[in-house]
């Protein structure tokens, strides 16, 4: 299935704010997500549709260091994050969708250091082997609050085929010999 990856606009971020995951998912729901209704991060904000131009998605990239360049990343490494519709999870069609957004992504802003980054909620799994499928491999673990709640995630890179200049990061010589999986 090819995917097409279209600029964030109201009408694809109100049907996107209806989206709710159940259980201990239910963090990943965006009712309350404020990035995503702010017109100003919309330029890295991407809804995803699929061959039927059905919204099935959305996709960010986001430099975390950016000190207020307009996503730079010159000057900072690119974090990736997505969701999908929830009634998709779990169909396999995670992995392609991925590889699919990582392309774009890539040529998009012709992205040109080492790796690509992304954090995950420790207890995704399913979440966590989509990515290893793709590539993506163990950085390290980390906390982060958020609404005064202590979650523990992950943090994995993907190595950039596109990759022309720069040095490599300091975890990778570190972490190479660490196994194909963290689960």
């Amino acid at each position: 299935m090819r995917y097409q990856f279209l600029n964030m606009n109201e009408t694809y971020a109100g049907e996107i704010r209806k989206w709710a995951y159940e259980g201990e998912y239910a963090i990943y729901s965006y009712a309350n997500s404020e990035s995503l209704f702010d017109v100003a991060n919309w330029q890295n904000i991407y809804a995803v549709l699929n061959e039927d131009d059905d919204l099935v998605g959305e996709v960010t990239f986001y430099n975390n260091t950016s000190d207020g360049l307009e996503n730079s990343f010159e000057t900072g490494d690119m974090f990736y994050g997505q969701g999908m519709r929830p009634d998709l999870i779990g169909k396999g069609y995670g992995p392609e969708l991925i590889l699919q957004a990582l392309q774009f992504g890539i040529d998009k802003y012709d992205y040109r250091r080492e790796c690509i980054f992304l954090d995950v909620l420790s207890f995704n799994v399913r979440a966590i082997k989509a990515y290893e499928k793709c590539g993506f491999r163990f950085d390290r673990r980390h906390s982060k609050e958020y609404d005064g709640v202590q979650y523990d995630f992950v943090r994995m890179y993907y190595k950039n085929s596109k990759k022309t200049k720069g040095t490599v990061p300091f975890f990778f010589e570190y972490n190479n010999n660490i196994g194909d999986s963290i689960i």
